[in-house]
């Protein structure tokens, strides 16, 4: 058995306040950027002052964050990898980089066994550490046994090919969703969808007519309703059916349209918050403010929606077959989150309610428009749902693997 603190080195993150974000200066990853990430991002990270920066407060490759700090149990004690870094990039103080000793360890061999479920389960027995806050010597103490260089490196090969496999799938959704985000700009911001001659509709000189609640010109015949109440789709109550077991997904296991772990819970026993009835055809998005969370639930979700029951720190969106893809891409548009920020209020925790729903204007096509935005954008959203639970199964194969090869249940034929 050898202590944390005897394979590499601890350091808090940098404190810094309000006036310290910059649109120049060098990246920060904080607690947002986590969710589920084995590998730390590198895109759409805050950035802060240069000069409050030192040296030692720089990222390096193979460093690796944990959330040390936070009012959510569910995220201390989550872990990433920082991998190919291309700008200087530092790290708040909720975090704390573990920089590994690589004569001693393999990074990733460590990584994998801090995302560990046996891992995990330390802080939930541990009583040094509070629900909300995990620090060094805690950290630095813990006793692990660990392999030989060799081992880890094997070891590595094996679970990292799939975590490979999960980013390509990754990297592919984001892609599509880039894709989307660009035919509905093009339909639905510049009307330039295709006319019943299939000729782009503003260039053919559709008509446009004035509308006072957007304050532009749309396409004659087309409507403009609310979030709240309007002919496309209807907001989803609580409550949820009884059942016996299932998975249940805070807004926490949810990163950008990502599908965490959730955590199994009975009908009887389960959290108040446990309260919201996923049903087919359905667009959910996080309440609350500077949280892009979604998840889009089309027939090739229908195992997931079966299983399942979601946090009431989502919205749902009841929809038709044909305003599903509509709908989806309404919520994914940048200026749909930019509007419920605007919108978010509270005390405490900032986010929006029915009130808000309300008045957010909705754009609503003529049937004719929905219907071929369906046709040409079903199966992109397919696709989507098909990697989402392809890497959900592969997600499953390498949490079942990854402790009987750390234990030495079993082991890998050279």
């Amino acid at each position: 058995m050898i202590a944390l603190n005897q394979l590499g080195t601890f350091k808090n993150g940098l404190n810094f306040n309000a006036e310290s974000v910059s649109v120049i200066g060098y990246d920060i990853i904080g607690i947002p950027d986590f969710g589920d990430n084995y590998i730390a991002p590198k895109d759409k990270l805050k950035k802060v002052d240069a000069n409050i920066v030192s040296d030692d407060y720089l990222l390096m490759d193979n460093d690796i964050l944990f959330v040390r700090s936070n009012g959510n149990k569910a995220l201390v004690g989550r872990t990433m990898i920082v991998s190919n870094i291309e700008n200087p990039t530092t790290f708040s103080g909720f975090c704390i980089r573990f920089r590994p000793n690589t004569d001693k360890v393999d990074p990733l061999y460590m990584l994998y066994l801090f995302k560990s479920p046996i891992f995990r389960r330390y802080f939930s027995n541990n009583q040094q550490t509070s629900i909300t806050n995990l620090n060094q010597d805690v950290l630095g103490s813990i006793l692990i046994d660990l392999p030989t260089l060799y081992t880890q490196k094997t070891i590595v090969k094996v679970i990292h090919s799939l975590t490979r496999r999960i980013e390509n799938n990754n990297q592919v959704n984001d892609n599509l969703s880039q894709m989307l985000g660009l035919i509905y700009e093009q339909w639905f911001y510049r009307f330039e969808f295709p006319n019943a001659q299939n000729l782009p509709y503003k260039q053919a000189n559709g008509e446009l007519e004035w509308s006072e609640k957007l304050k532009r010109y749309i396409p004659k015949g087309w409507k403009v309703q609310s979030m709240m109440s309007n002919d496309l789709f209807s907001v989803i109550s609580s409550g949820v059916e009884r059942f016996t077991s299932k998975k249940y997904y805070a807004t926490a296991d949810i990163t950008g349209s990502s599908i965490g772990d959730g955590c199994d819970v009975e009908y009887e026993t389960r959290e108040s918050r446990a309260n919201m009835q996923p049903v087919l055809n359905s667009v959910w998005f996080a309440k609350m403010k500077n949280s892009v969370k979604h998840l889009f639930l089309n027939k090739e979700m229908t195992p997931f929606i079966e299983s399942s029951i979601l946090s009431t720190g989502f919205y749902g969106l009841k929809c038709s077959e044909i305003s599903f893809e509509y709908a989806a891409s309404v919520v994914s548009a940048p200026i749909f989150e930019s509007t419920k920020d605007r919108l978010s209020h509270g005390a405490t925790q900032q986010g929006i309610g029915d009130d808000d729903l309300a008045n957010m204007p909705l754009l609503v096509p003529n049937d004719t428009s929905l219907s071929k935005f369906h046709e040409a954008t079903k199966g992109l959203y397919s696709q989507i749902s098909n990697n989402i639970l392809e890497n959900k199964r592969l997600i499953a194969i390498r949490n079942f693997l990854l402790p009987l090869l750390m234990n030495g249940q079993a082991t890998i034929a050279e």
